[in-house]
């Protein structure tokens, strides 16, 4: 069982404050962002608390309509309004619904961010591309290149976090590529090559190519 609380470096579980249910499902397979010249939209907030964008010269360029905006990452903003959070290109177009990471959007990490489609898991890149489709039951952030990714779990309530339990977790690269097969009970983030996993009730570290490594 992963219970999902911090985001400590070797620790076996992966952290979130957020209790919101993932917001209503779109397919992004084809939202990609369009790449769009000079700088990015800077957020502004109106005299009634909503928010959009504006361009270098002060036009509004994505009208003010969600409730909080945040700056851009690369082609790549997080925004909350009705869907919930969502991550959005320069033009305004939805790409994907965002994880929920501390009551907000997650954090792009190694250049990439969870996102929630049909209560499945995949990652974004500050491009706009969907770099990992959402086929896993949770994901952890990257970390030394590599995620952590379960298959078969369930989230099961927890006070006002949640716990990941069952299912067996193996790792991804950014592309998606499976890199260690899912075959563990329990598993870490990478630090320094290292990450600790559990399988067979036996918890112990293993190296970017799945072998255990010495203590």
């Amino acid at each position: 069982m992963i219970r999902i609380l911090s985001l400590s470096v070797v620790a076996l579980v992966a952290c979130t404050h957020a209790t919101s249910e993932p917001p209503p499902t779109t397919d992004p397979g084809s939202m990609v962002a369009e790449p769009v010249a000079g700088p990015p939209p800077t957020p502004f907030e109106t005299d009634e608390g909503l928010s959009g964008y504006r361009d270098a010269e002060g036009e509004i360029v994505i009208p003010a309509t969600y409730s909080i905006a945040m700056p851009f990452t690369g082609e790549v903003a997080a925004v909350a309004g009705e869907a919930g959070w969502v991550f959005i290109d320069r033009t305004g177009k939805l790409l994907a619904h965002a994880f929920v990471f501390d009551n907000g959007a997650d954090e792009f990490v190694e250049d990439r961010a969870r996102i929630v489609e049909a209560e499945l898991y995949g990652f974004i890149a500050s491009s706009g591309e969907i770099a990992v489709a959402p086929t896993w039951s949770f994901a952890l952030p990257f970390s030394g290149g590599l995620a952590a990714v379960c298959t078969g779990c369930v989230r099961e309530a927890d006070g006002e976090h949640f716990t990941m339990t069952g299912g067996t977790w193996g790792y991804v690269d950014p592309a998606g590529v499976v890199v260690i097969p899912a075959r563990f009970e329990q598993a870490g983030p990478f630090v320094d090559g290292r990450a600790a996993v559990r399988e067979g009730g036996r918890t112990f570290e293993i190296g970017t190519d799945g072998a255990e490594l010495a203590p």
